[in-house]
């Protein structure tokens, strides 16, 4: 249960970063987001 969490977040940011990162300003405003809530 305690690596469970980080690990799927890592992957989640991990994946939209490869995704999204220079492609969509959406996915740039949601990777933020993501990492300045945390």
């Amino acid at each position: 249960e305690l690596l469970r969490g980080p690990l799927y977040y890592v992957l989640v940011l991990m994946c939209s970063a490869l995704f999204f990162w220079r492609k969509s300003p959406v996915g740039v405003i949601s990777l933020t987001m993501m990492c300045a809530g945390d």
